[in-house]
């Protein structure tokens, strides 16, 4: 039998010290890293729970980075819009109608204006952050519109606005007639003296300046302009010698300055005698006269039969489309047959009142309204007006040549303004397709193309869809934040096409037209960027107020997780980590409990019978 030297159970106690001596060794690296455990394997059932936060505070980490990215973007957005809203208001207030500013510099200047302020919404359109395009929907690679100079002037071989405009222009406004298609000028012989009537010639935009003569055997009268119609007159007081000339110089309807020479046996015959020569003069002088071109009528036919006016339009989008006729005039007879093309007839079975108005109502190409007026008078029919005549006959063919004067001049103003809006409507189209006048020469087409392969298109971001869905974050579990924008949104558009035309439009002061279409193109301009606009889908306002809606989201969202993670990484804290001053206190104790166990355990392995015995 063995019989052990010492009669202590040395190897329990060795187990035990060990075991303190792991605990010891267990607290020191808490106490040196303040964490629980260095591995998931040591932390027993904590283990799950802080898998679990730590999964959870990774989300929440996600979320900040990309409310931080959001953000950014979302800055720089603000800062376009606060310039785009700027933009808008400055060219809102910047004219208005019959106010041309000191010596027109208003008018003058508002082209260059329009310009720059054109230049400068294109590059906040194209606003980018870090090489992320912010406006074009989920295309973000390239700028999602074309630069100014492509736009207005084309590129490449592409038609620009510029280009589409002028072409709109023509097919609106249609081919001129002749002043003798509508009865232009009146001149007439009698005896040897040769009458130029200046009224019809004046109601048309026209007026004499003057007329002369390189013979003494004409006698030539100078126009009155102080007393309306400024009449002038030829007297061949004698034969004219081959060579000799007469002179007529007027003035256009554009302000422009031209002139008309007949020189005698060669653009008129030497008569037998001087009444001859004068009858052959005067009809040699109204053809001459009669081949200019008369007033635009919108692509509208004008017509006297009888004591009736028939007006019609064209099928199609282009020029004026009659939509109603009225009188305040017990003896006029008005009509309408409104389809497409619709007519309408004005009749004089009686003789109207000085005084008496017919008003015939137009839808122009860009959708606004437009009332044409005219006033009947007893006096010479000056512009807006007609004369009653002799015969009802007479006074339909008066007017007849009234009308067609009137829509002349509206052309020259309203209806170009109206075909270069509805341009602008056709080239920034929302849907990425351009359209354009289809047919050559404009004057006679009757419809539009797609021009997307000959015509620079302005927007090649994303073309349709939800907008604010085209860019979008994930901020927490069950929110996304959506804050795309698309340069072809309504709003944003309708500044484009507003801007465009008021950048192609000039006004000349010598242009006698610049006021007439100034004030209706700035009339338009301000409908279309008036401040009821605010309230409708895409417009610089309410993508304002949406994108600041999710910014103010954002921040709320910011706050809620910030909250929520110190919530995490305190209960992170609890399972993960240790107090520091109780991991020393329990060292101290533990190392208290082990050194004594030292010594005892010393102590007692030297006990055995033979000691004892001793």
């Amino acid at each position: 039998m063995l019989v052990n030297k010492s009669m202590f159970p040395i190897q329990a106690g060795y187990s035990v010290i060990s075991k303190m001596n792991e605990q010891l060794g267990k607290l020191q690296l808490q106490l040196g890293t303040g964490q629980k455990a260095s591995s998931l394997a040591e932390m027993g059932g904590d283990r799950t729970n802080s898998l679990s936060l730590r999964a959870r505070l990774t989300k929440l980490t996600a979320y900040a980075e990309n409310m931080t990215t959001v953000n950014m973007r979302l800055s720089f957005l603000d800062q376009s819009f606060t310039t785009l809203g700027k933009l808008k208001s400055e060219a809102r207030t910047s004219a208005t109608a019959g106010s041309y500013g000191e010596n027109n510099l208003v008018m003058v200047n508002l082209q260059k204006m329009s310009q720059d302020r054109l230049a400068l919404v294109i590059d906040s359109l194209n606003a980018n952050v870090g090489g992320r395009y912010l406006m074009g929907g989920n295309v973000t690679d390239r700028p999602p519109v074309a630069s100014y100079n492509s736009i207005m002037e084309g590129t490449g071989g592409l038609a620009g606005y510029k280009q589409t405009v002028s072409e709109r222009n023509r097919a609106d406004m249609g081919a001129p007639t002749t002043l003798a298609s509508i009865g232009v000028p009146k001149i007439t012989a009698t005896g040897n003296r040769v009458d130029f009537n200046a009224a019809g010639f004046e109601q048309a935009g026209y007026s004499i300046v003057s007329i002369s003569s390189t013979t003494g055997s004409v006698r030539t009268t100078e126009p009155d302009h102080s007393s309306p119609p400024a009449d002038v007159s030829a007297t061949f007081t004698s034969q004219p010698a081959p060579g000799d000339s007469i002179t007529v110089t007027y003035r256009k309807p554009d302000g422009t300055t031209a002139s008309k020479t007949l020189v005698a046996d060669t653009d008129f015959p030497i008569g037998v005698d001087a009444d001859a020569t004068a009858a052959n003069f005067a009809t040699a002088l109204g053809t001459t006269m009669g081949a200019l071109d008369g007033p635009k009528l919108g692509r509208l036919t004008v017509g006297a039969a009888g004591d009736t006016v028939t007006v019609g339009d064209i099928t199609g989008p282009f020029g004026y489309k009659l939509a109603s006729v009225t009188t305040t005039s017990s003896t006029i007879a008005v009509g309408t047959n409104l389809g497409s093309p619709s007519t309408v007839s004005v009749g004089f079975p009686s003789q109207p009142r000085a005084g008496d108005e017919v008003t015939i109502g137009l839808t122009m190409p860009d959708g606004t309204s437009q009332l044409v007026t005219l006033t009947a008078t007893t006096d010479v029919a000056g512009p807006g007006q007609f004369q009653i005549g002799a015969t009802p006959a007479e006074t339909a063919d008066n007017f007849s040549r009234g009308l067609q004067a009137k829509l002349g001049s509206t052309s020259e103003t309203a209806l170009k303004a109206a075909s270069t809006y509805a341009a602008a409507d056709d080239f920034f189209s929302t849907d990425g397709i351009p359209r354009r006048v289809d047919g050559t020469p404009p004057e006679t087409a009757t419809a539009l193309r797609d021009g997307a392969a000959d015509t620079v298109v302005w927007y090649t971001g994303q073309l349709t869809g939800d907008a604010r869905q085209s860019a979008t974050a994930q901020i927490d579990d069950v929110t996304f934040a959506g804050y795309g924008v698309r340069a072809n949104e309504q709003g944003l558009t309708e500044l484009m096409r507003t801007l465009a035309a008021m950048s192609y439009e000039g006004y000349p002061t010598e242009d006698p037209t610049s006021k007439g279409r100034f004030d209706a193109m700035v009339e338009r301009q301000m409908q279309n960027l008036s401040a009821s606009t605010a309230a409708q889908d895409g417009s610089v306002e309410s993508i304002a107020l949406e994108l600041g809606v999710v910014k103010s989201s954002i921040g709320n969202t910011t706050s809620r997780n910030t909250a929520y993670t110190h919530q995490l990484e305190t209960m992170l804290t609890d399972v993960e980590t240790v107090s520091m001053e109780e991991t020393s206190m329990s060292l101290l104790a533990l190392k208290t409990r082990l050194e004594a166990s030292y010594q005892v355990t010393a102590s007692v392995s030297q006990l055995s019978l033979v000691n004892y015995l001793k």
